[in-house]
């Protein structure tokens, strides 16, 4: 170690300014590291709350028995014949065409709209519009953390607003959610359907039994009992693109279930197919 000695004080002091910048950036990198790691969990801890609050909220509201997913049979409920009244024009139809992306969802909904969101453009030129069974009072930190995760702009929806592309709006606490002929979001206080309110049927009603039917995408995503099953058979009907998540993709397979029973879906996939699939949605 003489040689040490015989360099000069001015090397002595860059070498040991390099030695010390060489130390600095590895605790840089390892401080990064463990950031990423934490914020990946907290994300991770995130989700399973959102998945445990629909839960209970859904078991309490309902009271009904959840089969846990390795017990559940995997075959899916059997779908009836497609829908007749789709003319032949209508049946054409493709994402391209669409004004209007309409999403339903309960129990697991917040990670599967994460999931769809997520893999969906950013620059998508329709609007997205939410029902999400959710307890009261949660709703607005399910909308940031949906931003957050996604890079989407989300909000909760507003009465007479119209909804602007590439934006996801959230049905209010205690609202039903529709959008009228004129493409404008309205809100109402009337009884809950089915227990809900704001109710995926109301959202996908409205749409339903108006003119935006035929240029309209409707996904019903995993839930609890059989909000918007119906609707979304009627809704294909009008001709619009419908979509049911798979049952092997959703936490609980009831509403998207009786939706493919129904004959309701065009398509059964899980979200980040869907996403796929959507990802042309408007660019006609």
């Amino acid at each position: 170690m003489n040689w040490i000695h015989n360099l000069s004080t001015r090397t002595k002091l860059l070498l040991g300014f390099g030695v010390l910048l060489v130390l600095l950036a590895a605790a840089v990198a390892t401080a990064v590291n463990s950031l990423r790691e934490i914020d990946a969990a907290q994300r991770s801890l995130m989700e399973r709350d959102f998945v445990i609050l629909n839960t209970v909220s859904e078991l309490r509201d309902r009271q009904v028995r959840v089969v846990p997913r390795w017990q559940r049979a995997r075959k899916p409920a059997p779908a009836v014949a497609p829908s007749p009244v789709v003319s032949p024009d209508r049946a054409a139809f493709t994402a391209r065409d669409a004004s209007l992306l309409l999403v339903g969802a309960s129990t697991g909904g917040p990670v599967a709209l994460h999931a769809l969101l997520a893999k969906l453009p950013r620059d998508l030129p329709v609007p997205v519009i939410v029902v999400q069974h959710i307890a009261p009072g949660f709703l607005a930190g399910m909308a940031g953390w949906l931003q957050q995760v996604t890079g989407w702009p989300v909000g909760i929806a507003r009465h007479g607003e119209r909804p602007l592309p590439g934006h996801v709006y959230l049905a209010p606490d205690h609202c039903h959610l529709g959008v009228n002929g004129a493409g404008l979001l309205t809100l109402s206080n009337e009884p809950p359907e089915g227990g809900h309110r704001p109710a995926v049927s109301r959202l996908f009603r409205s749409v339903a039994e108006g003119p935006l039917a035929p240029r309209s995408v409707a996904v019903l995503l995993t839930g609890m009992g059989v909000d918007g099953a119906a609707e979304l058979r009627r809704l294909r009907d009008r001709g619009a693109l419908t979509i049911a998540q798979d049952a092997e993709s959703s936490v609980v397979h009831g509403m998207p279930g009786e939706a493919i029973r129904l004959g309701a879906a065009v398509h059964v996939l899980p979200p980040e197919s869907i996403a796929f699939l959507l990802r042309d949605c408007g660019r006609r």
